[in-house]
């Protein structure tokens, strides 16, 4: 009982000290001009956010080392700054803030913040925000952002961010987006994901068929010359052939050049073919054996409406199996240019198909 006593009261101690911490950050306005007269001191040590043990509580200073026990609290910080729970600066970081759970900066940052649940920079930001959950940045930005859910720049962005689900602004800056969902109100972006939703970018479904007897269906999607592409498709006796039943999984990324209603895209793949009915749990239906195909396309289109199109190309192919059991390359050879051996197989197929 005494045990589960103390943990109680030290649970509520740690809220009400970590929400006093957060309102002092949150009712002091961004001030992103360091005052003439801001004394510079090397070490502000903080057992309570706010209070330095060297004195010079809540005033503007310039700290070299910020360092709390639990929530750590200043002004401008050049240097490092660390608490268990989280730092707070109303003023710019030009440093590292390093903490066990958030990092706020209220003006702007030039450096690096890595917490395991979420960084905010409101300011113009170079550098890096690094966190297990969620990064923030309400200016333009210039350097990388990683977290295991959501990237988020308000500004103009140069730079990359990876994560799950990545948005960016608008702007002229050049970024790079990789994750499942990419989100950008800018063109200026080369996005990596599953679906991409790019300010006047592509977006589009085709369905097609090729000369391994597939019938394909895909997704695409990114800016206005970049994209990514996502395919499946069946074949052999799911297609009322013989071969067993096989479904075939690509991906990939590509360029597209459009020429007024006419488009030539580029673009690259990979993937596996393998046998439905010799997938017997859900471990094997990801990671058992299969036979790989890597493709490198040409694809020639029209574009009769937007949303409505035709398209016809010429592919690269090679298929290596893995074992003997998956399905054999040289079933795939293709009616021309085709060559197999000991579990391999290059060629050049064809394709043609709708797109919407």
């Amino acid at each position: 009982m005494e045990v589960k006593m103390k943990f109680r009261n030290t649970i509520i101690i740690f809220a009400v000290v970590f929400l006093a911490a957060w309102n002092l950050g949150a009712q002091e306005q961004p001030d992103t001009d360091e005052p003439a007269d801001a004394p510079v001191y090397f070490l502000n040590f903080q057992p309570i956010p706010g209070l330095n043990v060297f004195g010079h509580n809540f005033e503007k200073t310039t700290n070299i080392f910020l360092i709390g026990t639990i929530v750590g609290y200043g002004y401008n910080l050049k240097g490092f700054g660390s608490a268990s729970a989280g730092l707070i600066n109303s003023g710019r970081v030009q440093g590292v803030q390093f903490s066990g759970v958030f990092n706020i900066a209220n003006a702007g940052m030039d450096g690096f913040q890595t917490a395991s649940i979420f960084n905010t920079a409101k300011g113009a930001v170079r550098g890096a925000q690094i966190a297990g959950v969620y990064n923030y940045a309400s200016g333009t930005f210039k350097g990388l952002q990683v977290s295991g859910l959501v990237n988020r720049i308000e500004g103009d962005m140069w730079g990359l961010q990876l994560g799950p689900i990545n948005r960016r602004g608008e702007g002229d800056g050049v970024g790079v987006q990789v994750g499942l969902i990419n989100y950008s109100e800018s063109g200026y972006v080369i996005p990596i994901g599953f679906v991409n939703k790019v300010k006047n970018g592509m977006e589009h479904f085709w369905v097609y068929t090729d000369d391994m007897l597939f019938m394909n269906a895909g997704y695409r999607s990114g800016s206005k010359i970049f994209y990514t592409h996502s395919n499946i498709g069946i074949g052999g006796e799911l297609m009322g052939r013989e071969g067993g039943k096989l479904v075939i999984n690509r991906g990939g990324f590509g360029l597209e050049f459009p020429i007024r209603k006419f488009f030539i895209d580029i673009d690259i793949s990979t993937g596996n073919i393998f046998k439905v009915d010799e997938i017997e749990d859900f471990w094997n239906f990801f990671f058992g054996t299969n036979t790989s195909i890597y493709q490198l396309r040409l694809i020639v289109g029209y574009k009769i409406r937007e949303r409505f199109g035709i398209f016809a190309g010429i592919s690269y192919d090679y298929l290596r199996q893995t074992k003997d059991t998956d399905p054999s390359p040289e079933e795939f050879t293709g009616a021309a240019l085709g060559k197999s051996s000991d579990g391999e197989t290059h060629k050049i197929g064809f394709f043609g198909g709708l797109q919407f």
